[in-house]
Parts: structure tokens; sequence; C-alpha cells
């Protein structure tokens, strides 16, 4: 038995054994693809294949096709079979009769790479549902698909034993493509089968940026066409057409795909199969209900004249959309076993209910025929994911957090309901993290320098962590943060100046407390600027001391006197240390290659290299006229600083100039240079990672001591 629903969508009684509910989706639309550890296995071109709840991979008899276990692409849900008796009424494929349901948390969401042979182009990808009564519950589950951060369609299924799926054409936005599912109230959320599949990108070109597709038919036919027959693996459906006269292509022939006008390119398989009319007189009619009457259709009509006419006879039929005339060429004329593609893609049409007529041409007496049918809708998907470099720092910091985050799947700030917990993002279209709550993360070691990455963050909680080391100098270069919280740490050093220096203007809320070693030396009895007057949970960090009012007020003139002074003890030093040196026959500036001097320990990186180091240029840690300043790591794991020379800038005379010079010139109080990459425009220094700051911090005499600081 087989009925249209008012949706126009396909409906087909489980006796028929081509149980389909079917929508599809098309849609316009690359941080850590290369640190992805997902293991992907292409056995065809440009295809992944997820069998969810399956526990082996596979290849599917049939198609060839090769199906991972969904285990690599997601981290949350349970494996579950549907029932027994499901099992033996449902007469489906394999991905039919296992699931992944997840019970806990409102939104989970598989994580898919794109193909690498296919950057940039459109994919088709393909959701399946089968309940099957797997919970015992005999209560179908509503819930929401997302991909990425657009709804994409509520799942609801008919009947128990309906196979339910959803196609969306698309170009990602991103490397990392995720399908969500959406807890609304109404069920736990499941899935089937999630399957990726590489298009050409003139296919549907020229169609508008989203359409969804209300069908796809084999006109003809009582089986349905997928790959190997359609090379995309596009689903063709049966059923539709009532009352017509079934025709297929005789024995040995084939139909001449290659040379159709459309970029569409049906299966040849579809085309060998037809409906007619009954009589010349009689014609061809469909009408359907698009889900949105607002908003514009396409139908694409796919002919091949496959009867052996009379001499001297041609087909030639006659298309009205809605009772007006097809605005294309009319007739349109057949040609034996070449395919031959209508479509309205200039012509769109629009209402609550559309319709088709295909009908007898003028100058023919044959009936009118028709092999394949698509009908597409147009479907905005506007929203923007997150900006990509808060991505790839948000993504670097959760692979360090070891606090259970459940929620963190998919895109961070959208859909807006579902942001990450510990987030809030912008209002812009693509959203910005501008506030991060990482306490009591179980973050340890070093502040990662990633956090540099947030442009817009405003408040930042790092407290209750096991975090070490000194306070980064890149801190102070966020412009927007005006909460910085660090307490309950272990971190060290002092406070760079310029935090210090907006604590005192009032634009930074800073809290360092709980910090047992950091700011606990003698340095806390110099000048002690406190926090803020609302951090009042520790009565020693937020109050003013009056004793040291005087040597505070001193501090503008006493700094340049003590810091003057300071220059030209050291320069007498200096030069009572070169002139005693030489006496001992010693050389204070290494003469790099000359024969008798020390071998220089700098070396020469390849550009390649430096892209590893930096991890592909992720963090910048300072910028200047002359170029950026990029953070990265040897091999070894040692931090280093890397600064690429801007083309303006790069000379080579005085680049190799400014080598030499740092290759002689060795100081304790100096960074020392690691090495040096030159590779025509592609210069760079390597230098030590000044993780304190730098000497005009340390000489300002300024510390703020926000812990234990005696009055």
């Amino acid at each position: 038995m087989v009925m249209m629903s008012t949706s126009g969508n396909l409906e087909v009684d489980v006796a028929t054994n081509d149980d389909y509910i079917t929508k599809a989706f098309i849609a316009d639309g690359d941080i850590q693809h290369a640190q992805t550890r997902r293991k992907l296995i292409f056995n065809n071109s440009g295809f992944i294949s997820i069998d969810c709840g399956e526990s082996e991979d596979y290849t599917d008899p049939s198609s060839g096709i090769f199906y991972q276990t969904d285990a690599e692409f997601i981290g949350t849900g349970k494996n579950k079979p549907i029932s027994s008796e499901s099992m033996t009424l449902a007469p489906y494929d394999r991905r039919s009769k296992n699931l992944r349901s997840f019970d806990e948390g409102i939104k989970n969401c598989y994580t898919l790479p794109k193909p690498s042979q296919g950057k940039d182009d459109k994919y088709l990808l393909r959701g399946s549902f089968m309940y099957g009564n797997y919970d015992g519950k005999n209560e179908i589950p509503k819930f929401d698909l997302y991909l990425g951060v657009n709804f994409w369609v509520t799942v609801e299924l008919e009947k128990v034993l309906s196979y339910f799926y959803e196609e969306i054409i698309f170009v990602p936005a991103t490397d990392l493509i995720y399908v969500c599912l959406v807890n609304t109230g109404s069920g736990i959320p499941f899935i089937s089968a999630l399957e990726l599949r590489l298009l050409d990108n003139p296919i549907y070109a020229e169609l508008g940026p989203s359409l969804q597709t209300a069908h796809r038919y084999d006109v003809g036919s009582n089986q349905s066409v997928r790959y190997k027959d359609d090379v995309y693996d596009r689903i063709w459906n049966t059923g539709g057409f009532d009352g017509y006269y079934p025709i297929k292509i005789q024995d040995q022939e084939s139909i001449d795909t290659q040379n159709s006008a459309t970029a569409d390119k049906p299966p040849e398989k579809v085309l060998s199969t037809a409906i007619k009319a009954q009589s010349a007189g009689d014609a061809i009619d469909y009408k359907w209900n698009p889900t949105d009457p607002n908003s514009d259709s396409y139908v694409y009509l796919h002919f091949a004249e496959i009867e052996v006419l009379p001499n001297g006879t041609q087909r030639k039929l006659y298309i009205s959309l809605n009772g007006e005339p097809y605005p294309g060429e009319q007739p349109i004329k057949l040609e034996y076993l070449k395919a031959t593609t209508v479509t309205t893609s200039k012509w769109p049409i629009k209402g609550a209910q559309l319709s088709f007529s295909i009908s007898t041409g003028a100058g023919s007496d044959l009936p009118p025929i028709l092999n394949g049918l698509e009908i597409l809708q147009a479907k905005s998907l506007l929203l923007l994911p997150t900006n990509q470099e808060d991505v790839d720092a948000i993504m670097n910091i959760k692979k360090n957090v070891t606090a259970e985050k459940k929620d963190w799947q998919g895109d961070p700030c959208l859909p807006i309901n579902y942001t990450w917990q510990g987030l809030h993002c912008s209002d812009e279209n693509p959203p910005r993290i501008i506030s991060l709550n990482l306490s009591s993360s179980g973050l340890s070691g070093e502040i990662l320098p990633v956090f540099f990455n947030f442009k817009s963050i405003q408040s930042l909680d790092l407290s209750s962590n096991n975090l070490s080391g000194p306070l980064p100098g890149f801190l102070e270069q966020l412009p927007f943060l005006n909460m910085l919280n660090l307490s309950g740490n272990n971190l060290t050093g002092f406070i760079p100046q310029a935090l210090q220096q907006k604590v005192k203007d009032k634009t930074l809320l800073l809290r360092v407390d709980k910090n047992p070693n950091l700011c606990l030396t003698d340095s806390c009895e110099k000048t002690v600027v406190f926090c803020n007057a609302s951090m009042d949970e520790n009565p020693k960090v937020c109050q003013t001391d009056s004793r040291k009012k005087k040597t505070t007020d001193l501090i503008p003139v006493l700094v340049p006197i003590v810091s003057a002074l300071i220059l030209l003890l050291l320069g007498g030093l200096a030069i009572f240390w070169t002139l005693k040196r030489k006496k001992r026959g010693e050389m204070v500036v290494v003469e790099a290659g000359k024969e008798g001097s020390v071998k220089s320990k700098t070396r020469k990186f390849t550009f390649s290299e430096i892209v590893s180091i930096t991890g592909n240029f992720e963090i910048v840690i300072g910028r200047g006229g002359s170029g950026t300043v990029y953070h990265g790591r040897l091999k070894d794991g040692t931090q280093v600083a890397v600064k690429m020379l801007s083309p303006s800038s790069t000379q080579t005379k005085e680049f190799h100039t400014e080598v030499q010079l740092l290759m002689r010139i060795h100081h304790r109080n100096l960074a020392t240079l690691i090495g040096y990459c030159d590779e025509g425009t592609n210069m760079a220094l390597i230098s030590e990672y000044m993780a304190n700051g730098n000497v005009k911090q340390h000489l300002s005499g300024i510390i703020i001591c926000c812990y234990n600081a005696q009055p």
C-alpha cells in the first residue's frame, strides 16, 4: 500500500519492503584536522561510512561500501540493538539493526573530518534512523538534528518499523563537520547510520545556497537505486506515480549520459526505466505540498527515449508548472538513448500546493514519458560557526582539561541555547568567546599560550586548578580583558607590569590570592600595589599600606635615577671584565666560523621545520614593524620564540648581518639565539622564550603582592 502524506513525503507500508520516509536537505556552506586522532578508512574514494551502534567494521555485500563503527567519532551514548521482534519484521539492511542512543546530555555530537581530496567541495551527508522499539517502550521519540550550528530538521518517525533518513548537501565551513542530536524533551535521541559523500562541484551549482529536497524518484522502477549505480550514493526511491504504464530499455542497450547538458548526472539505471501515459491525449500530472510555502521550489525532470520508435517519428513534450507554460524552450524533443534534463533552476515556483504536468507536444502523436524526478526547495542556513581562532584555542584547552565536561561537543557557542558550559559568547556572526570559566577544571602546568588567541575575551577564570610557573606576559595583551581570576593555583614569580597598571587604572579585576609561591620573597617588601576594592575575600589583599605611601610616591623619581646608576655600573663592569678576559686570552665575542674560535650552537632551520615548531603559526605572542613573533616548541619540548620577518622588511644583507651579530654575542641576561631560517622570502629568528616578561618590567620596582602581604 502506497500513500502520499500531506507534507509531500513518501510513506510505504512495511509489507512492500520499501518503508522509507524521505527528506533531504541541501546547503551551501578547513582546527585540528592534522591533530585529530580519529582513524579513518576510505575504501571508497571520498566516502566516510559509519554504522552507529555496530561493534565491528564490515563491507556491505550489496554496495561494496566499507562501514566503520562510530567509536572514533563520538564519546557519548550507548550501543543498542533493535528489538528481536523488529529484527524479524523489518526487511532492511545491517545498518538498521543497531543504533546509538543518547540518554545523557542535551546535545550530543558526532565529529567528522572532511576527506582530504575534497577540500572546499560539496558533500552529501545522510543520517539514518530506525527505532525498532529498541528500548521496549514502544514510544517513538522526537528530537532535533543540527548540522554544525544550524538547525537541520526534526526527526519524527511515523511507525516503530519506519526507516527514516535525512540528507544534506553542503560546503563545510570548517575542517570538522559536526552532526548534533538535541533532546527537546520528547524522547531520547538515537541514530542508526551516518554517511558522508564527496560530490563534484558542478552538481546543483546553478541553484541557491541552501536547498531541501522534497522528492527523488526513479520513475517506473520497482527497486530503489543508490551506489554503485549512482556514483554519489544518492538514494532514488520508487513509487509516487500510479495509473501510468511502466516501460524499460531493451536488453543490451545503454543510455548516453556523458553528453547530457545537466551536471546533475542522473544514474543510467534511473534513466533505463520510465512511466508512459496511456495515450497522447493523457498527461503525467504530479502535485506536492512544500514544507515551507514561502520558499522557492525547483523541479528537475529527467528524460531519455528508451522505446524504439517508427522511422520519422519523435517524442515531443510540453511542460507546465502550476498551470503556466514552462518558460524554457518548448517542445522538449527526446532523442533515442540520450539523456535530457529539464530544470526550473531559473524559474523557481512557490506556494502552498505546487504541481507540474507533462503532455504531448505539438507535432507528435506519442504519449508523454518521465524517467526520473527531483524536487528541491530553498532553505536558509545563515549562522556561521564560532570564530576559528577561538575554536582552535578552546579545542587545545579541551585536551588539557581533566574535569568531565560532557556538553563540550560540537561548536562552542552555537546553537545559542546549547553553548558549552562555562562559556559566554558574543552576538556577532560568527560569534566570539567573551567569557571563559575554567575554575576547578583540572588544569596543570604553565598557563597555555593559546589563551592569547581569545582576542575578544573579557572574563577569564582559571582559579582552583594546579597551574604553575610565572604569569605569562601575553595576558596583558588581551585588549578587552577586565576580569582575571588566578586564585588557588601554584603560580610563581611576579605580575607583569602592564597588568599592574590595568589594576591601578581599575580596568582589570585581578585575583591572585592563594598562590603560596607567588610574590612571597623579599621582593614583596618593594612597593605594594593592592588589587581591587571588590576583592575583599582575603583581608590582606585589598588594603592600602599607609606606612609605605611615601615610598610609593617617590617611585616615579627614584626609578629613572636607580636605572641610570645600574646601567653605569653594568657598563663599568663590562669594560672591567673585557679587559680582564683579553688579558687571559679569552674572547667575549664569539666569531662564528673563524678558525680557532668557539663553535656556535646556532643551527639553521628549514621553513617546513618552522611551520612544525610553531604549530602552523598558531599562537601569536607579539608584533612589530619588522614582523610577527610566534610561540613554538622544539622536538625536545623546549619553548621558543619565532620571529618571522615580513616580506616588506626582509633585506637579505641586513638579515645576514643581524644573524651573524646575534651568533657572536652571548650574555646570561640576553635571550640566546637558537637558530634561524633563510629560505627566499621566508626569514626567521628562533630564540629563547622569555615567559617572565622583559627587563623593563623587572626594573620598575613595582610588584603586585596579593597574598600574605605584611603591612
